[in-house]
């Protein structure tokens, strides 16, 4: 898969943890001067079922030297399905979660102000997973789930950071099926789709759903 471009997405920042219930959050700098601290970087956002999906977590420490005491351990990166029915008794669907992966960082570097640590995640088993929907009826879909924590010595005085992104999975590697992706919005709806072959490839069956 080429992949265009990095696609980079600022974490919110979020009330201080507390270390017990009597704690008084101080925090050594202003709420607002940790937007745009920490940064959560993807090569994409469309994956098949079964793959690694590459991230790196970005830490501005010229802003906040104190962000270089992060540790791997205080990265939490999760991939979570999220499915949704809709009905005309509510305005609202109705959704249930489960996690399907848990990520894990394995390198830190340090650069120009900057600390990258990189890590990856798995998008499920192997031909099990599969983003769709079906307008107004029901959905599948997949969330990347980020969530920074601080250090012991500095909870209460420092913000936690998150981010959740939208993740598009596929049953299958990509190939014609990306190009089918593509026109149809990326997201496949759970209909019988066929992937359009030359002479010369193996007829595919992709995202197949039976209602």
């Amino acid at each position: 898969m080429t992949l265009s471009k990095v696609e980079e997405m600022s974490l919110s920042s979020m009330t201080p943890q507390r270390v017990d219930s009597k704690n008084v959050y101080r925090l050594l700098c202003p709420f607002g001067s940790f937007h745009d601290t920490i940064f959560l970087a993807l090569t994409s956002t469309d994956f098949a079922s079964g793959n690694r999906i590459p991230f790196t977590i970005s830490l501005d420490i010229s802003k906040h030297p104190l962000l270089s005491q992060i540790l791997d351990e205080n990265i939490y990166v999760t991939l979570v399905n999220k499915i949704c029915l809709w009905s005309s008794a509510n305005l609202n669907p109705i959704s249930s979660e489960r996690q399907i992966s848990s990520g894990s960082v394995n390198s830190r570097l340090d650069s120009q102000g900057k600390v990258f640590l990189r890590g990856s995640i798995q998008a499920g088993r192997a031909g099990k997973e599969s983003s769709w929907r079906l307008e107004g009826v029901a959905s599948m879909e997949y969330i990347l789930r980020v969530h920074v924590t601080m250090p012991k010595h500095l909870l209460g005085k420092m913000p936690t950071f998150r981010h959740e992104a939208a993740i598009t999975i596929t049953t299958d590697e990509y190939g014609t099926l990306q190009r089918e992706l593509k026109t149809m919005g990326g997201i496949p709806t759970p209909a019988l789709g066929l992937q359009i072959t030359h002479s010369d490839e193996p007829i595919t069956f992709a995202n197949v759903f039976i209602i």
